[in-house]
């Protein structure tokens, strides 16, 4: 289902949130390392906890502290694009997993603790 009224949008991600407790399962059925750590993602609850992990999350990502946040997480964009810039240059592959995390390891350091790892 796709969503183009930003009324309607708003309506169900923020009001309704709770009427959308479970949702369609994300293919991770197996059990592999990777398959339990996104089964236990928010993402993949189900009701009773989806609906205690949204309840203590969602006082973490108000609006209001997501805005104090976004300084910082720029902050991570910009130090990944000029640790990459040189990389690019030179033609160098690189893994986008490991890339992907360490910026996600400095973002969460760095809005959620104040520190700068610039892994």
């Amino acid at each position: 289902v796709v969503i183009n009224d930003e009324e309607l949008a708003k309506r169900i991600m923020v009001k309704d949130f709770d009427h959308f407790t479970d949702l369609r399962p994300m293919g991770y059925e197996a059990e592999t390392k990777d398959a339990k750590i996104m089964k236990y993602q928010m993402a993949g609850l189900k009701g009773e906890q989806w609906k205690k992990v949204r309840s203590i999350m969602s006082g973490v990502f108000s609006s209001g502290k997501l805005k104090l946040m976004t300084p910082h997480i720029v902050k991570c964009g910009q130090q990944l694009e000029a640790y990459m810039t040189p990389l690019e240059e030179k033609g160098e592959e690189l893994e986008a997993r490991n890339i992907a995390s360490l910026f996600t390891i400095d973002a969460m350091a760095t809005s959620g603790y104040g520190l700068e790892i610039n892994s």
